[in-house]
């Protein structure tokens, strides 16, 4: 998580604005993904090119002028209560590099309103929509889409249970987790969250930024998306034989911890286990030609990215095309 950080702070991210760019998606999502990465990696495509064109529109600039950003994409497959949950963390320029005389100009966006986004999301489900029926996963109805997908082997069925907070394995399969509450700390959140915008399963917040001298902050912000699935200050076992496991923050009805058997708390992590040779990391760069045209930008805050980063991407993307 450190090394990881310190690198995309020293090495990948320029010193302009950025922003955090957080989309969760619907549940018979999140078990597709899990189990197909190839498509979320086709619909992940299809989100940076729809926020992308936002954030050229946005700058006053259309495709034509070749205007490009850069964007470093953490697809986390947890949340906080060790449950399979597909979301992308993505970290995107506040703005467009073009090329002006042979050298890069940055156009800073300002942060969206609250309407703007909800287009935004409209747009975006729409396509993520359109991809996937492209692909034959999603299938049309006149009342409902529905996903042409079945859970095919045993880790199929440790998804759909770790999804839906049930019991996978051993006694009790098929019940809800145990948890403990805390009626004390039951809330209603009435309010709606600044910067965040939802749509039938859908997420998207944009409420965290950080300048461009803001380098702290912006490895934090690093340290927070490539963080572990399993905080191990959190975890512990009880006189019962479970293993606890301590939220960091309750949940609105009061849950302030889970319990697991040890075979169920096995498949938890099982669950949380990306298939072989699926990254997790993501780059989506292009600064004036094609998609590997100018990696090496140099500007007077420091290089664009590096050629050991650039090699690194490279390598990386190669072996992730599905």
């Amino acid at each position: 998580m450190i090394e990881t950080s310190a690198h995309l702070v020293d090495h990948v991210i320029p010193d302009v604005p950025v922003r955090q760019w957080v989309l969760s998606f619907p549940w018979p999502l999140r078990l597709l993904f899990a189990s197909r990465p190839d498509a979320l990696s086709r619909c992940l495509a299809v989100v940076t090119r729809a926020i992308e064109t936002d954030l050229i529109q946005r700058a006053g600039l259309t495709r034509s002028s070749r205007a490009r950003t850069g964007v470093v994409t953490l697809i986390q497959r947890f949340g906080s209560a060790l449950n399979l949950n597909v979301h992308l963390h993505m970290i995107i320029l506040d703005g467009v590099y073009t090329m002006e005389h042979n050298q890069p100009r940055f156009h800073r966006v300002n942060a969206p309103d609250r309407q703007h986004l909800d287009k935004l999301l409209n747009r975006i489900i729409a396509r993520v929509m359109r991809r996937l029926i492209k692909d034959g996963l999603l299938v049309q109805d006149q009342e409902q889409p529905w996903l042409h997908f079945q859970e095919t082997d045993i880790i199929d069925t440790l998804h759909a249970a770790s999804i839906r907070y049930r019991v996978a394995i051993g006694r009790g399969a098929g019940s809800r987790t145990l948890t403990l509450k805390n009626p004390g700390l039951q809330r209603s959140d009435t309010q709606p969250k600044p910067f965040t915008v939802d749509r039938n399963g859908f997420s998207l917040n944009v409420a965290v930024a950080c300048q461009g001298q803001q380098r702290e902050r912006l490895e934090r912000l690093c340290r927070y998306v490539t963080r572990p699935a399993v905080c191990l200050e959190r975890l512990s076992t009880n006189a019962a034989g479970q293993v606890s496991y301590e939220l960091k923050h309750p949940f609105r009805d009061g849950t302030t911890h889970f319990f697991f058997t040890p075979e169920d708390f096995l498949a938890r992590l099982a669950a949380l286990v990306p298939k072989p040779r699926s990254n997790l990391t993501r780059y989506f760069y292009r600064i004036g030609g094609g998609p590997c045209a100018q990696l090496a930008i140099q500007e007077s805050s420091g290089p664009w990215i590096s050629e050991s980063v650039a090699q690194q991407i490279k390598e990386t993307n190669s072996t992730d095309r599905h």
